[in-house]
């Protein structure tokens, strides 16, 4: 699981902690990424799978 943080975000990209924010939220809202963990104002997430993003999960291979 690779981890995606607003300050993984700035310090890779060079950009300020307010676009990488709207970046993030750009990116959950497209379906890119979810959101793992929220505490306070610390927010991880992570990408998601082709899978995932189909909604073909685990439970779909058991029923076919």
């Amino acid at each position: 699981m690779k981890v995606i943080t607003v300050a993984g975000i700035v310090e890779r990209l060079k950009v300020t902690g307010s676009l990488a924010r709207k970046a993030i939220r750009y990116l959950e809202d497209e379906g890119h990424i979810s959101r793992v963990v929220k505490h306070h104002n610390q927010h991880i997430y992570t990408r998601n799978t082709q899978a995932e993003a189909d909604g073909e999960g685990e439970g779909a291979a058991e029923e076919n």
